[in-house]
Protein backbone atom coordinates (compact mmCIF):
# COMPACT_ATOMS: atom_id res chain seq x y z
CA UNK A 1 0.00 0.00 0.00
CA UNK A 2 1.12 3.54 -0.72
CA UNK A 3 0.60 6.77 0.37
CA UNK A 4 1.51 10.21 -0.31
CA UNK A 5 1.22 13.53 1.52
CA UNK A 6 1.68 17.20 1.10
CA UNK A 7 3.09 18.09 4.83
CA UNK A 8 2.10 21.61 4.15
CA UNK A 9 -0.91 21.62 2.73
CA UNK A 10 -2.83 23.27 5.59
CA UNK A 11 -0.98 26.48 4.84
CA UNK A 12 -2.11 27.11 1.25
CA UNK A 13 -4.30 29.86 2.55
CA UNK A 14 -1.68 31.77 4.00
CA UNK A 15 0.25 32.04 0.47
CA UNK A 16 2.47 34.95 -0.17
CA UNK A 17 1.82 36.57 -3.69
CA UNK A 18 5.19 38.44 -5.10
CA UNK A 19 3.12 40.51 -6.94
CA UNK A 20 3.11 42.97 -3.76
CA UNK A 21 6.51 43.37 -3.49
CA UNK A 22 7.94 46.26 -4.35
CA UNK A 23 4.63 48.17 -4.75
CA UNK A 24 2.26 50.10 -2.52
CA UNK A 25 -0.64 48.46 -1.89
CA UNK A 26 -3.83 50.88 -1.09
CA UNK A 27 -5.74 49.64 2.25
CA UNK A 28 -9.04 49.97 1.89
CA UNK A 29 -12.46 48.23 3.79
CA UNK A 30 -12.86 46.89 0.31
CA UNK A 31 -9.23 44.85 -0.04
CA UNK A 32 -8.25 44.40 3.94
CA UNK A 33 -9.75 40.80 3.69
CA UNK A 34 -7.41 39.73 0.72
CA UNK A 35 -4.35 41.86 1.25
CA UNK A 36 -1.70 39.37 2.66
CA UNK A 37 0.78 39.36 4.94
CA UNK A 38 3.63 40.70 3.74
CA UNK A 39 1.63 43.15 1.66
CA UNK A 40 0.98 44.19 5.24
CA UNK A 41 4.91 44.86 6.14
CA UNK A 42 4.77 46.56 2.92
CA UNK A 43 2.43 48.73 4.13
CA UNK A 44 4.08 49.32 7.87
CA UNK A 45 7.08 50.13 6.05
CA UNK A 46 5.91 52.48 4.20
CA UNK A 47 4.13 54.28 6.81
CA UNK A 48 7.16 54.27 8.98
CA UNK A 49 8.65 57.95 8.13
CA UNK A 50 5.24 59.80 8.23
CA UNK A 51 4.65 57.94 11.46
CA UNK A 52 7.88 59.70 13.51
CA UNK A 53 7.52 62.72 11.64
CA UNK A 54 3.86 63.13 13.10
CA UNK A 55 5.12 62.16 16.40
CA UNK A 56 7.66 64.05 16.64
CA UNK A 57 6.32 67.62 15.18
CA UNK A 58 3.10 67.56 17.39
CA UNK A 59 2.76 70.26 19.43
CA UNK A 60 2.60 68.55 22.93
CA UNK A 61 5.78 66.55 21.86
CA UNK A 62 7.45 69.73 20.63
CA UNK A 63 6.59 71.33 23.87
CA UNK A 64 7.61 69.08 26.63
CA UNK A 65 11.02 68.74 24.04
CA UNK A 66 11.53 72.51 24.22
CA UNK A 67 10.61 72.52 28.06
CA UNK A 68 13.55 70.12 28.50
CA UNK A 69 16.08 72.06 26.54
CA UNK A 70 14.96 75.52 28.22
CA UNK A 71 15.39 74.40 31.91
CA UNK A 72 18.80 72.31 31.53
CA UNK A 73 20.33 75.36 29.04
CA UNK A 74 19.29 77.83 31.44
CA UNK A 75 20.82 75.64 34.34
CA UNK A 76 23.85 75.22 32.45
CA UNK A 77 23.98 78.89 31.69
CA UNK A 78 23.40 80.10 34.91
CA UNK A 79 26.40 77.64 36.70
CA UNK A 80 29.01 78.39 34.00
CA UNK A 81 28.03 81.75 34.85
CA UNK A 82 28.35 81.81 38.67
CA UNK A 83 31.58 79.94 37.97
CA UNK A 84 33.05 83.03 35.43
CA UNK A 85 32.24 85.39 38.17
CA UNK A 86 33.91 83.86 41.27
CA UNK A 87 36.48 82.64 39.40
CA UNK A 88 36.79 84.37 36.34
CA UNK A 89 36.57 80.52 34.06
CA UNK A 90 36.00 81.92 30.33
CA UNK A 91 36.62 78.41 29.37
CA UNK A 92 33.70 76.80 31.24
CA UNK A 93 31.29 79.29 30.23
CA UNK A 94 32.65 79.41 26.12
CA UNK A 95 32.38 75.27 25.85
CA UNK A 96 28.84 75.47 27.81
CA UNK A 97 27.11 77.98 25.27
CA UNK A 98 28.59 75.95 22.40
CA UNK A 99 27.09 72.54 23.57
CA UNK A 100 23.83 74.45 24.20
CA UNK A 101 24.34 75.99 20.54
CA UNK A 102 25.03 71.94 19.54
CA UNK A 103 22.02 70.63 21.51
CA UNK A 104 19.64 72.90 19.80
CA UNK A 105 21.26 72.32 16.60
CA UNK A 106 20.90 68.68 17.04
CA UNK A 107 17.12 68.85 17.75
CA UNK A 108 16.38 70.89 14.51
CA UNK A 109 17.67 68.65 12.71
CA UNK A 110 16.71 65.78 14.28
CA UNK A 111 14.02 64.42 11.59
CA UNK A 112 17.00 64.70 8.87
CA UNK A 113 20.30 62.68 10.73
CA UNK A 114 17.40 60.00 11.97
CA UNK A 115 15.71 59.28 8.78
CA UNK A 116 19.39 59.42 7.31
CA UNK A 117 20.85 56.76 9.54
CA UNK A 118 17.55 54.68 8.60
CA UNK A 119 18.48 54.72 5.04
CA UNK A 120 22.27 54.45 5.12
CA UNK A 121 20.95 51.04 6.82
CA UNK A 122 19.09 49.85 4.06
CA UNK A 123 20.90 51.11 1.16
CA UNK A 124 24.02 49.11 2.95
CA UNK A 125 21.79 46.29 3.33
CA UNK A 126 20.41 46.08 0.03
CA UNK A 127 24.06 46.48 -1.36
CA UNK A 128 25.84 43.40 -0.27
CA UNK A 129 22.17 41.90 -0.98
CA UNK A 130 22.78 42.60 -4.34
CA UNK A 131 26.09 41.19 -4.26
CA UNK A 132 24.74 37.67 -2.65
CA UNK A 133 21.80 37.26 -4.62
CA UNK A 134 21.50 39.65 -7.36
CA UNK A 135 18.24 40.87 -5.96
CA UNK A 136 17.75 43.84 -3.29
CA UNK A 137 14.11 42.34 -2.49
CA UNK A 138 14.23 42.67 1.68
CA UNK A 139 11.65 39.37 1.77
CA UNK A 140 14.05 37.42 -0.42
CA UNK A 141 14.51 34.75 1.91
CA UNK A 142 11.14 35.09 3.73
CA UNK A 143 9.87 34.16 -0.06
CA UNK A 144 12.36 31.54 -0.39
CA UNK A 145 11.60 29.43 2.88
CA UNK A 146 7.58 29.96 2.55
CA UNK A 147 8.36 28.64 -1.21
CA UNK A 148 9.87 25.45 -0.14
CA UNK A 149 8.10 24.82 2.27
CA UNK A 150 4.91 25.40 -0.12
CA UNK A 151 6.93 22.68 -2.87
CA UNK A 152 7.58 19.54 -0.52
CA UNK A 153 5.82 16.52 -1.86
CA UNK A 154 6.77 13.59 1.06
CA UNK A 155 5.95 9.82 0.22
CA UNK A 156 5.45 7.20 2.68
CA UNK A 157 6.21 3.84 1.45
CA UNK A 158 5.14 0.57 3.36
CA UNK A 159 4.95 -1.26 0.22
CA UNK A 160 7.00 -4.78 -0.14
CA UNK A 161 7.15 -7.75 -2.22
CA UNK A 162 8.66 -10.25 0.87
CA UNK A 163 6.48 -12.24 3.09
CA UNK A 164 9.10 -12.06 5.53
CA UNK A 165 7.80 -11.16 9.00
CA UNK A 166 11.52 -9.31 9.38
CA UNK A 167 12.07 -7.29 6.73
CA UNK A 168 7.94 -6.11 6.82
CA UNK A 169 8.93 -4.92 9.91
CA UNK A 170 12.16 -3.44 8.69
CA UNK A 171 10.07 -1.31 6.11
CA UNK A 172 7.89 -0.63 8.59
CA UNK A 173 10.52 1.05 11.15
CA UNK A 174 12.26 2.87 8.25
CA UNK A 175 8.84 4.70 6.79
CA UNK A 176 8.38 5.20 10.66
CA UNK A 177 11.01 6.85 11.46
CA UNK A 178 10.88 9.09 8.23
CA UNK A 179 7.77 10.05 9.38
CA UNK A 180 9.18 11.35 12.51
CA UNK A 181 12.26 13.03 10.55
CA UNK A 182 10.04 14.72 8.40
CA UNK A 183 7.55 16.59 10.99
CA UNK A 184 10.97 17.72 12.67
CA UNK A 185 12.24 19.05 9.46
CA UNK A 186 8.33 20.64 8.80
CA UNK A 187 8.35 21.94 12.41
CA UNK A 188 11.76 23.54 11.69
CA UNK A 189 10.87 24.94 8.72
CA UNK A 190 8.01 26.76 10.52
CA UNK A 191 10.56 27.54 13.14
CA UNK A 192 12.78 28.85 10.61
CA UNK A 193 10.01 31.19 8.87
CA UNK A 194 8.96 32.64 12.16
CA UNK A 195 13.13 33.48 12.93
CA UNK A 196 12.95 34.85 9.42
CA UNK A 197 10.48 37.42 9.44
CA UNK A 198 11.06 38.28 13.05
CA UNK A 199 15.35 39.07 11.63
CA UNK A 200 13.43 40.96 8.92
CA UNK A 201 10.94 43.23 10.93
CA UNK A 202 13.16 43.61 14.67
CA UNK A 203 15.21 46.19 13.31
CA UNK A 204 12.55 48.26 12.13
CA UNK A 205 10.84 47.44 15.20
CA UNK A 206 13.59 48.51 17.43
CA UNK A 207 14.30 51.57 14.82
CA UNK A 208 10.73 52.68 15.35
CA UNK A 209 10.98 52.97 19.55
CA UNK A 210 14.01 54.70 19.68
CA UNK A 211 13.41 57.34 16.83
CA UNK A 212 10.39 58.46 19.04
CA UNK A 213 12.20 58.92 22.18
CA UNK A 214 15.39 59.80 20.98
CA UNK A 215 14.26 63.78 20.08
CA UNK A 216 13.38 63.81 23.87
CA UNK A 217 16.90 62.65 25.17
CA UNK A 218 18.77 65.01 23.56
CA UNK A 219 18.60 67.98 26.20
CA UNK A 220 20.24 65.68 28.30
CA UNK A 221 23.57 66.35 26.81
CA UNK A 222 23.33 69.56 28.50
CA UNK A 223 23.52 68.11 31.99
CA UNK A 224 26.10 65.90 32.11
CA UNK A 225 25.04 63.19 35.05
CA UNK A 226 22.03 62.33 32.93
CA UNK A 227 23.91 63.12 29.48
CA UNK A 228 24.54 58.27 29.80
CA UNK A 229 20.62 58.29 28.80
CA UNK A 230 21.94 60.34 25.17
CA UNK A 231 24.44 57.85 24.91
CA UNK A 232 23.20 55.22 25.86
CA UNK A 233 20.36 55.69 23.64
CA UNK A 234 23.12 55.99 20.65
CA UNK A 235 24.79 53.12 21.27
CA UNK A 236 21.07 51.48 20.71
CA UNK A 237 20.08 53.06 17.79
CA UNK A 238 23.54 51.94 16.26
CA UNK A 239 22.75 48.05 17.67
CA UNK A 240 19.23 48.23 16.12
CA UNK A 241 20.53 49.66 12.88
CA UNK A 242 23.67 47.11 12.76
CA UNK A 243 21.04 44.57 13.58
CA UNK A 244 18.83 45.30 10.84
CA UNK A 245 22.13 44.93 8.32
CA UNK A 246 23.70 41.81 9.86
CA UNK A 247 20.47 39.90 9.82
CA UNK A 248 19.87 41.07 5.88
CA UNK A 249 23.91 39.58 5.66
CA UNK A 250 22.39 36.16 7.25
CA UNK A 251 19.01 35.48 5.58
CA UNK A 252 20.49 36.50 2.36
CA UNK A 253 23.35 33.89 2.64
CA UNK A 254 20.57 31.74 4.21
CA UNK A 255 18.30 32.09 0.72
CA UNK A 256 21.51 31.67 -0.95
CA UNK A 257 22.24 28.32 0.60
CA UNK A 258 18.62 27.05 -0.50
CA UNK A 259 18.61 28.23 -3.90
CA UNK A 260 22.30 26.50 -4.42
CA UNK A 261 20.12 22.96 -2.76
CA UNK A 262 17.02 23.20 -4.13
CA UNK A 263 17.39 25.25 -7.28
CA UNK A 264 15.86 24.58 -10.48
CA UNK A 265 18.18 23.41 -13.10
CA UNK A 266 18.25 26.34 -15.56
CA UNK A 267 18.72 28.88 -12.47
CA UNK A 268 15.07 30.05 -12.45
CA UNK A 269 14.87 29.38 -8.58
CA UNK A 270 12.95 26.78 -5.98
CA UNK A 271 11.56 23.63 -7.96
CA UNK A 272 8.09 23.49 -8.73
CA UNK A 273 7.94 20.04 -6.38
CA UNK A 274 10.38 18.84 -4.45
CA UNK A 275 9.98 14.87 -4.31
CA UNK A 276 11.27 13.50 -0.88
CA UNK A 277 10.87 9.76 -0.03
CA UNK A 278 12.87 7.22 2.08
CA UNK A 279 14.75 6.00 -0.72
CA UNK A 280 15.22 8.90 -3.07
CA UNK A 281 16.39 12.56 -2.49
CA UNK A 282 16.79 11.52 1.18
CA UNK A 283 20.64 12.97 1.33
CA UNK A 284 19.34 16.09 -0.43
CA UNK A 285 16.60 16.04 2.09
CA UNK A 286 19.07 15.58 5.06
CA UNK A 287 21.88 18.64 3.71
CA UNK A 288 18.52 21.10 3.86
CA UNK A 289 17.88 19.87 7.01
CA UNK A 290 21.58 21.12 8.80
CA UNK A 291 21.43 23.67 6.63
CA UNK A 292 18.11 25.10 8.01
CA UNK A 293 19.47 24.04 11.74
CA UNK A 294 22.54 26.39 10.91
CA UNK A 295 20.95 29.07 9.30
CA UNK A 296 18.40 29.24 12.64
CA UNK A 297 21.35 29.44 14.67
CA UNK A 298 22.99 31.99 12.88
CA UNK A 299 19.80 34.17 12.72
CA UNK A 300 19.48 33.24 16.94
CA UNK A 301 23.20 35.42 16.86
CA UNK A 302 22.62 38.04 15.32
CA UNK A 303 21.86 40.37 17.89
CA UNK A 304 24.94 39.04 19.67
CA UNK A 305 27.30 40.11 16.66
CA UNK A 306 25.59 44.01 16.55
CA UNK A 307 25.98 44.17 20.61
CA UNK A 308 29.50 43.29 20.39
CA UNK A 309 30.39 45.21 17.59
CA UNK A 310 28.96 48.32 19.33
CA UNK A 311 30.61 47.48 22.58
CA UNK A 312 33.91 47.59 21.14
CA UNK A 313 33.19 50.64 19.59
CA UNK A 314 32.32 52.39 22.70
CA UNK A 315 34.89 51.34 24.63
CA UNK A 316 37.29 52.24 22.15
CA UNK A 317 35.21 56.33 21.75
CA UNK A 318 35.35 56.17 26.02
CA UNK A 319 39.33 55.14 25.98
CA UNK A 320 39.74 57.90 23.59
CA UNK A 321 37.74 60.65 25.32
CA UNK A 322 39.69 59.68 28.92
CA UNK A 323 43.46 59.08 27.28
CA UNK A 324 43.63 61.41 24.19
CA UNK A 325 44.53 64.87 25.25
CA UNK A 326 42.98 66.90 22.72
CA UNK A 327 45.31 69.66 22.58
CA UNK A 328 47.58 67.09 20.71
CA UNK A 329 44.95 66.58 17.83
CA UNK A 330 45.84 69.55 16.24
CA UNK A 331 49.18 71.01 15.23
Amino acid sequence: MRSAMRATAFLAPLALSPEVFGQSVEVTPSNTGALNTMGMVHEVTTAVPNMITAVVNSADYQGIGMALFLGLATFTLAFALYKYVISGNLTDLLESVFVIGFTWVLMLGYLVAIFALYDWQRDFSAIIQQGILGSTNEFYALETIWNIIKSFDFSFTTETASWNPLVNLKTVLADVAFWLITIVFVGLMLLLLVATMVVSMLGLWGYIVLAIVGYMLIPTLLFKPLSFLFDGWLRTMFTVLLYAVLGRVVLSVAAFGFDLLLGAPDGSGIQAIIHINPVYGFTQFLGLFLWAAVALASMRSVMNYAQSIVAGAGAAMADARNNVDPSKLFR
